[in-house]
This record gives C-alpha cells, sequence and structure tokens, in this order.
C-alpha cells in the first residue's frame, strides 16, 4: 500500500529540501542546478521517452533522471517541471524506487503505467514539484505585485479589483513567467493557494 502523505507535510519537505539546496530563495529556482550540481545526478536527455507515456523517470539508484530528449530541448518549462517531479520521487519515495530495478526503458514503462500503486505517487510528486517551483513565500509576493500591475489597468480606473478567485485566472500569466513555469501550473498553483491559505 502507498504511504499518504497529507499535503502540509509535502509543503513542508519540499520548504525544507530548498532550505538545504537553494538557501538564497531566488526565483526561478534553478532546478536543473540543484540536480545536477547539489545532488550529483545526471541527467540524460533520452529520445522517444514520450512514446512510452512518460516525461522522464529517476533511476533506483539516484544517480540519473533519464528525460524525453524533445522536451528537454525544446520544451524547457515542461522540463524544469519534470526535474522537480523527480526530486519529489527522491525525497518522498525512496524506498519505493530503491525497489524498482528494472533492465531496460520498456520495462520501466510497463511498471510505470501498470501499477496502480503510482498513482498516489504521481499525485505527490507533482504536489512537491509545484512546491519547490512556485514557493508559498514568493507566491504571495509575485500574486500581490501582480495584482498591484493589474490594479494599474485602465479598466480599474476605480481603484477596486475583482476578488482572488476571479483575478486568479489572469495573473497566472505573469506569475507563470516569473518562476518558469507553464500558465497552466501557475493557475494551479495559486487556486491551491488561494484555497488553503488565505
Amino acid at each position: 500500500m502507498t504511504e499518504f502523505i497529507p499535503q502540509r507535510q509535502i509543503e513542508e519537505t519540499a520548504k525544507q529540501f530548498l532550505l538545504e539546496h537553494h538557501p538564497d530563495g531566488s526565483i526561478p529556482i534553478p532546478i536543473e542546478e540543484i540536480v545536477e550540481i547539489k545532488l550529483g545526478i545526471k541527467v540524460i536527455p533520452a529520445p522517444g521517452l514520450l512514446r512510452y507515456g512518460i516525461d522522464a523517470f529517476l533511476t533506483h539508484d539516484f544517480k540519473e533522471i533519464y528525460i524525453d530528449e524533445m522536451q528537454y530541448f525544446e520544451l524547457e518549462n515542461r522540463a524544469r517541471f519534470t526535474f522537480a517531479h523527480e526530486l519529489g520521487h527522491y525525497c518522498l519515495h525512496r524506498k519505493y524506487f530503491e525497489e524498482a530495478v528494472f533492465s531496460s526503458v520498456k520495462e520501466w514503462a510497463e511498471f510505470v503505467l501498470t501499477d496502480i500503486r503510482r498513482d498516489p505517487l504521481e499525485t505527490q510528486a507533482n504536489m512537491f514539484a509545484s512546491y519547490v517551483l512556485l514557493p508559498t513565500s514568493n507566491l504571495g509576493v509575485e500574486y500581490e505585485n501582480a495584482k498591484a500591475e493589474l490594479a494599474k489597468h485602465e479598466s480599474f480606473s476605480s481603484g477596486k479589483l475583482p476578488g482572488d478567485q476571479i483575478l486568479a485566472p489572469y495573473l497566472a500569466k505573469p506569475i507563470s513567467r516569473k518562476f518558469k513555469v507553464s500558465e497552466e501550473c501557475a493557475a494551479l498553483r495559486i487556486k491551491n493557494w488561494l484555497n488553503s491559505n488565505r
């Protein structure tokens, strides 16, 4: 049975991870530098991984991340999220990965796509990635900055902005640029942050 990890615990793990590996807290988070330099994990672009239905995978010895070659070279924001996602497995699911030994990408893909225990792990790794790439303290600051910029628009000459739930989708784009993530990732993170922190 896959261990249930509460969202607050995942956020705290991400926060501690950043304190250890990126203490200055500057954004965007230098995720690939953390992977390769701070953790010494070798990044290996692999052609055609996406055809197996996976973006990347972390080897069971935690020494390599194989990432789809096209994603790595052409889709920077998606690759950044993929690295953070794999670090979620690195931090949250070590025991599970130590047991997952395979001799080929095909065997790995079959395991990933058929083992129902993987679903919660993937959700947890996605949560971890969003907390690492859009840390709560930075997100709050950038959200208020984006609101202040939007308030300067002529549409809001009266000085009154709509509520946060209405504004959030409009602020996802400028925030995504600040953190170097996709607009979709920023929108989901903002929505979750507003629901849990306001």
